[in-house]
């Protein structure tokens, strides 16, 4: 019966399924591109996983930075927008905070995903593009009848990955929003650390850490 329990469960799962389908929408395209044959591949492979070997905490300090109003890149670039004259606030409006952690999330995670699928995509076998080649396929019908089928269950595999790693996330939520405002970014975690050390409510927190 408590609103601020429901509200948190919503809100992990809008955070959950929007970094689910963000992240392996960005390492779909990394990995397609990484897959093509260009100078300096084995480089840019190797750039590809410096978000995922960031540390948390450093991840967030830097975002912050670059989302601070005055002197953050970020912010300046909103303010290129014809529509945007001020810099917008994006850890303290409800309705920018959540997309503010989904964005953090999706840089810190997507590398981890892109390497997976590219592993998957090296795994098709060549010939079936090149029939599908003589046949007359296109780019788009070759992807929809060959390589989406082909990594369907990495992409399968992933999406449970990024929903068990999204759903338990707390250190980028907590660093960057604490939660707020106004419980915007409450997610399960967050709660839970609200009521056992915050509040010292325990039994309500392990009844929460429970369900």
């Amino acid at each position: 019966t408590d609103h601020t329990f429901w509200l948190a469960v919503r809100i992990t799962i809008e955070y959950s399924l929007a970094v689910i389908v963000a992240a392996l929408s960005v390492a779909l395209g990394t990995a397609l591109l990484m897959n093509r044959a260009f100078r300096g591949r084995g480089i840019f492979r190797a750039v590809l996983t410096t978000p995922w070997a960031f540390p948390d905490i450093p991840t967030t300090i830097i975002f912050l930075w670059m989302m601070n109003p005055l002197f953050g890149v970020l912010s300046e670039m909103a303010r290129w927008l014809p529509w945007i004259h001020n810099s917008p606030s994006w850890t303290l409006d409800p309705r920018l905070a959540l997309a503010t952690i989904v964005l953090i999330s999706v840089w810190k995670g997507f590398p981890f995903y892109s390497l997976v699928i590219l592993a998957a995509l090296q795994g098709v076998p060549p010939e079936l593009y090149e029939a599908a080649i003589v046949d007359g396929a296109d780019a788009p019908t070759r992807f929809r009848y060959i390589t989406l089928p082909a990594i369907k269950p990495t992409l399968m595999l992933l999406a449970l990955l990024a929903f068990i790693f999204s759903y338990q996330q707390y250190t980028l939520i907590w660093q960057t929003t604490g939660g707020g405002p106004a419980f915007a970014t409450q997610t399960l975690s967050i709660l839970i650390w609200n009521e056992a050390f915050q509040y010292f409510d325990y039994s309500y927190a392990a009844a929460v850490g429970v369900a």
